[in-house]
């Protein structure tokens, strides 16, 4: 069952683990969509979209689960997404940079708050 609440050790997930389940769930599933609606232009970048949509769709699971790769997962994917953020903004595209910048920022700010990191490392606190 997929719930947003336990990690199947019956410990209910802390609301910023939840609100980066959610986050991550909306985000590849839209990465989904738009690549198999044909929303994504190029056939590489597409499959690109597709992968990464799923990616997020199981970390997504893997961070209500607590599983220890998730975080250090999200921050590699994070700190791609900044390097990305800031190459638009170099080469001019200041629109996609500013909002490329939003996303991988905030998730990197939920899975470092003091309760993700207790939920990483197992304690209740």
């Amino acid at each position: 069952m997929f719930s947003f609440d336990h990690d199947g050790d019956g410990r209910r997930a802390p609301g910023v683990i939840q609100a980066l389940a959610i986050l991550l769930v909306v985000g590849g599933a839209l990465s989904v969509l738009f690549s198999i609606a044909g929303l994504v232009s190029g056939a590489w970048l597409a499959g690109v979209s597709l992968l990464l949509g799923v990616l997020y769709l199981v970390l997504a699971r893997a961070v209500q689960r607590a599983r220890p790769w998730a975080r250090p997962t999200i921050l590699v994917l994070s700190l791609a997404g900044v390097v990305q953020s800031v190459y638009q903004l170099v080469t001019g595209d200041l629109a996609t940079a500013i909002g490329g910048l939003v996303w991988p920022v905030v998730y990197a700010l939920l899975v470092n708050a003091a309760a993700a990191r207790a939920w990483f490392r197992g304690s209740r606190g």
